[in-house]
């Protein structure tokens, strides 16, 4: 099974350590952080790249798509946050450091504002979506089935 629990926690906890801002669960129903923050979402949580099954195990290759999304009362703010959230990723020290943990970055999705005509004159949003990677093996814990049996019904 993959562990979306530890891999948000690692990309949530290195976007807090490097900003040294508050990253939340999108649309959680806990107290907003101070301004500048980011709220995230993972919008594709499974989408597969490759498999191959060896000696009964399912290795697989997964990607998925995270969206952080940077509010402020500052447009500039989160557009610079949203800038850097994406430098995070592509420079080759994060990336290695990831890497150690078993998160790959793969590209960035998209990058752009996120303001509504709700929330613009209190609230300015600046997005991105990121592709990452893992790795997931899969063990068979159930019987082969060998045969089958059927009965034909007239």
């Amino acid at each position: 099974m993959i562990n979306y629990r530890e891999i948000k926690r690692i990309l949530v906890q290195h976007i807090k350590t490097k900003t040294d801002h508050e990253v939340i669960l999108q649309g959680s129903n806990d107290e907003q952080p101070a301004y500048p923050f980011c709220a995230y979402t993972l919008t594709s949580p499974y989408l597969p790249v490759s498999e191959a099954e060896v000696d009964g195990q399912l290795i697989e290759d997964v990607e998925m798509v995270f969206s952080f999304t940077w509010h402020s009362t500052d447009a500039t703010e989160v557009q610079e946050l949203a800038q850097k959230t994406v430098m995070l990723f592509k420079l080759t020290q994060h990336r290695q450091a990831l890497g150690d943990l078993g998160i790959a970055f793969v590209k960035v999705e998209g990058i752009q504002s996120r303001d509504t005509f709700l929330s613009i004159d209190t609230e300015r949003k600046y997005g991105v979506d990121i592709r990452f990677r893992t790795r997931h093996i899969e063990t068979s814990s159930g019987e082969i089935i060998e045969t089958v049996e059927y009965e034909q019904q007239p």
